[in-house]
């Protein structure tokens, strides 16, 4: 059977009888939402619980790649990636201590500007774009940039849920 062709018809039944036999994040995935389709909610919560710890173990990946960042002087990056581990460990002692304590002096001090916000966000820094949205959106910013912060801060969510398919699938 495959999954996501059941999912994507509205097998959810199907999929539910198949759960023995899946074992692939993504396909867990799409197992809990097929429980929850179904009402089966505790089944739903199991499925998603188990996925949830997996994301916890895995995150600690996160924390390594801002140590590595950190040694190799790439602030912003190392910055990057200790708020995303702190979001899902944020009782972490020493990761905090790294992110409060970091020599973050590479960082260009520059005016918050539409044109800089898009700069960062047209290279991949949706961060950094996001710092600067929040800014300008603060100031007063009109309907349109509110949507063009919108569509950037989606863009980043879907990319640190793939990063967390990717790391499952590990």
């Amino acid at each position: 059977m495959d999954i996501k062709t059941s999912f994507s018809e509205g097998k959810y039944q199907e999929i539910v009888d198949a759960a023995s036999g899946i074992r692939e994040p993504e396909d867990m995935l799409v197992l809990g939402i097929s429980y929850y389709r179904l009402g089966r909610l505790d089944d739903a919560l199991s499925v998603f619980q188990d996925i949830s710890g997996k994301i916890e173990r895995l995150s600690k990946a996160l924390f390594y790649m801002a140590r590595i960042y950190m040694d190799l002087r790439h602030m912003d990056s190392a910055r990057s990636y200790l708020d995303r581990y702190l979001s899902l460990n944020p009782d972490d002692d020493e990761a905090r201590n790294m992110l409060e304590h970091a020599p973050y002096g590479e960082d260009m001090v520059m005016e918050p500007s539409l044109q800089l916000a898009r700069l960062y966000a047209d290279q991949g820094h949706l961060e950094k774009a996001l710092e600067i949205y929040r800014v300008i959106i603060k100031d007063g910013a009109g309907e349109e940039i509110r949507d063009e912060a919108l569509k950037t801060q989606n863009t980043y969510i879907i990319k640190v849920l793939q990063g967390w398919l990717e790391a499952l699938k590990s």
